[in-house]
């Protein structure tokens, strides 16, 4: 039983991670074996011996083409071993990179003689299925044909092709089927009528299907495959706090989001009126704080794989208005002319002072185990990086208190001079009497 055929990926991780797990996974599923450094090197193991041993003794060398992947010496020094050991070499160029038109380093100056497949997502189906065929397609060394051979050789084209058909929906393959003469085509429609209103048709009017494509090789069928692309991703949950209307321009609203991408490298992030908030590559996790300003907006949680139209969204209208500042009442009283009489009644206007506990109000960082606290975040969450450290018995002022996703309460504070100073655990804090609880 012959051996399966062995592939070598290579590719620079900040920009091609992605694209060498499909790969992977599409050749793999292939029955093609795949070295995937991430995938087959086990802890403790020395890289440069592995990689330089696992190349050798492979039959394929895929390299993907960033625009950045000739940055890396790891990549360079790889593709210069293929090609000293005269490996058959598949470049896939991505994000534009042309690798005719490149300036390569002279060690690898050969690599431009070879016929790069570019890949885009759209077409990420058509690019496997070309690297597939170059690999299970490719010739053995010539030997006398006997009429068994024949017929093997006839069996692998017919499997080769049945192959490369089944990476595409059943429609299109029934249609392909249809243009080439291999299916029957449809039933002619009769028209079910009186019998002397029978549809006929004249030479004239006979109808040719049209069928047009840009995308597809002149050596295969003119049909474009349909790609319908699986959601691949979804949003598990996403939360405001406060949760309701109401919303000022002076309040602290906190965002969490959290999604899923099925077996594939992904990225979440907020997005407000169309801008990114808090991307983080990676995570499918978001914990952030927003003050808004005042008029309508769109804040939205997103997660995906790939381009973020791709993924999954969702997303919730808010109106945020204009604050309307407290007035606290003052007390006022008549004057008592010098010369009334004694039996004249002094006239006094009173009006109560508010003493609702309200922000802001005044608060002391308390004493713990050192004078310096280094406890003060850039936002209401235990995750957010660290602000300047403070001292302990200073004089603060409390803005506003929220309560993160894990239920801890938070004051954010400012110096006396109003400058604010960022977020701090309420423990830290002895509020005044006009503070709320």
């Amino acid at each position: 039983m012959p051996s399966k055929p062995t592939v070598f990926l290579s590719y620079q991780r900040s920009s091609s991670t992605e694209l060498a797990h499909i790969l992977h996974d599409a050749l793999l599923s292939k029955g093609i074996d795949v070295f995937l450094d991430v995938e087959a090197i086990e802890t403790g193991t020395r890289w440069e011996a592995v990689l330089e041993r696992e190349l050798i003794n492979r039959d394929y060398f895929i390299v993907i083409l960033a625009p950045d992947t000739l940055n890396s010496s790891w990549v360079i020094r790889e593709i210069e071993t293929a090609l000293r050991h005269n490996k058959t070499i598949i470049p896939v160029t991505k994000d534009g990179f042309k690798l005719s038109r490149a300036e390569v380093p002279p060690q690898i100056e050969r690599l431009k003689e070879y016929q790069a497949v570019e890949y885009t997502y759209r077409e990420r189906q058509i690019v496997v299925a070309k690297i597939v065929v170059v690999i299970l397609g490719a010739e053995s060394p010539p030997k006398r044909m006997t009429p068994g051979s024949c017929l093997s050789a006839v069996a692998i084209i017919l499997a080769l092709i049945f192959a490369f058909l089944a990476l595409f929906p059943e429609t299109v393959r029934t249609e392909w089927g249809r243009n080439l003469g291999i299916l029957p085509a449809l039933p002619t429609a009769t028209s079910t009528s009186l019998p002397t209103e029978t549809a006929t048709l004249t030479p004239s009017e006979t109808l040719t299907p049209t069928v047009t494509n840009t995308d597809i090789p002149t050596n295969t069928p003119t049909l474009t495959p349909t790609v319908t692309s699986e959601p691949n991703c979804s949003i598990e949950a996403f939360e405001l706090q406060p949760s309701a209307p109401p919303y000022f321009e002076s309040d602290v609203i906190s965002l969490y989001g959290r999604g899923n991408c099925r077996g594939v490298i992904r990225a979440s992030r907020f997005n407000i009126d169309g801008g990114g908030y808090g991307e983080d590559t990676g995570q499918t996790e978001q914990n952030e704080t927003w003050i808004p300003s005042v008029g309508n907006h769109s804040v939205c949680f997103e997660i995906t794989f790939g381009e973020w139209e791709a993924g999954a969204r969702e997303c919730v209208e808010l109106i945020v208005l204009v604050a309307t500042p407290t007035i606290t009442p003052m007390v006022t009283m008549a004057a008592t002319p010098t010369n009334a009489r004694t039996e004249t009644q002094t006239l006094i206007e009173t009006r109560v002072i508010d003493t609702t506990p309200s922000y802001p109000c005044e608060g002391e960082i308390i004493f713990q185990s050192s004078a310096l606290l280094n406890v003060v975040r850039a936002n209401p969450s235990s995750r957010a990086p660290l602000r300047s450290p403070i001292q302990q018995g200073q004089d603060v002022i409390v803005l506003a208190k929220v309560e993160d996703m894990d239920r801890n309460s938070w004051y954010q504070i400012a110096n006396i001079n109003e400058d604010v100073l960022g977020w701090i655990q309420v423990e830290y804090v002895e509020q005044s009497a006009l503070c709320p609880l």
